[in-house]
C-alpha cells in the first residue's frame, strides 16, 4: 500500500514511557501491546521497510512514540533523535522494568493508605471519570471497598455500569450528592477534570489524583 518514494507514520503507546511513569493502568484489555523501537525495527525489515526517524508525544497518555518508516530502497539512515532513543533504551530498559515493578506496589500502598485514612475518618469518596483503563485500577486497587459513586461528563457512559457493578451518575450529581472526595481515574485530564468542576473544590471538596504518585489536592 505504501508507494515507492512513501512514508508511512504511526503513533502507538511506548513501552519505555510506561515504565519509567510506572502507568500500570495502561495495560488493559484493548492495550497488551505497548511498543519497544528495537523490537519494531526488525519486524518492519523483514517486509524490506526501515524505520528511520521517531519522536516521543508526551501529551498522549502519558507518553506514546510516533514512528515513521520508508523503503529500504529510500532508507538514507537514522535520524539523530532515533539513535538517541535507540540508546536510551538499550542503556535504560532493564532498570525502567525494574522500578516499574517496584514503584507499582508503592503507589498502591500509597494510594490505598489515603483511603483507608480517609474512610476512617467517615468521609465518603466518589470517581469522577470512569475511563476504560479503570478497570485495571479498580481491581488493582481494591476501590469497592471505598466508593460510594461514580459520576462521569461523557453521556455515552452515563447509566452503564462500572465492572464492579456502580452504575455511573452524571457528573451534575456531584452537586447533589456532596461527596467530600473526588478520586480522579481519568489522571491524565486531571486539569480539565479539575477546572471544569472547580465549584466542587470551592464548596470544600477535595481532588485525589492516583498518578503519578497520590496526592490530595
Amino acid at each position: 500500500l505504501l508507494s515507492p518514494e512513501g512514508t508511512f507514520v504511526f503513533e502507538v503507546s511506548y513501552a519505555m514511557k510506561l515504565l519509567e511513569s510506572s502507568l500500570f493502568d495502561l495495560i488493559y484489555h484493548e492495550h497488551y501491546h505497548h511498543w519497544h523501537l528495537t523490537p519494531a525495527m526488525k519486524y518492519f525489515q523483514k517486509f524490506g521497510l526501515e524505520i528511520y526517524d521517531a519522536e516521543v508525544i508526551t501529551a498522549t497518555h502519558g507518553g506514546s512514540i510516533r514512528v515513521f518508516v520508508k523503503h529500504k530502497a529510500q532508507f538514507g539512515g537514522k535520524t539523530v533523535r532515533l539513535k538517541t532513543l535507540l540508546k536510551n533504551e538499550r542503556d535504560n530498559f532493564a532498570e525502567h522494568l525494574s522500578n516499574f515493578m517496584t514503584n507499582v506496589p508503592k503507589v498502591k500502598a500509597e494510594l490505598q493508605t489515603i483511603l483507608q485514612d480517609l474512610k476512617a475518618k467517615g468521609k465518603r469518596i466518589a470517581v469522577l471519570g470512569y475511563p476504560a483503563k479503570a478497570c485495571t485500577l479498580s481491581y488493582y486497587f481494591g476501590l469497592q471497598d471505598y466508593i460510594c459513586n461514580v459520576y462521569d461528563d461523557n453521556p455515552l457512559k452515563i447509566g452503564k455500569y462500572t465492572h464492579q457493578g456502580l452504575k455511573i451518575e452524571p457528573a451534575t450529581f456531584i452537586y447533589k450528592n456532596k461527596p467530600d472526595y473526588l478520586l480522579v481515574l481519568s489522571w491524565n485530564y486531571k486539569k480539565e477534570l479539575m477546572e471544569r468542576h472547580k465549584l466542587f473544590k470551592r464548596t470544600g471538596g477535595k481532588f485525589i489524583i492516583p498518578f503519578p504518585k497520590p496526592e490530595v489536592i
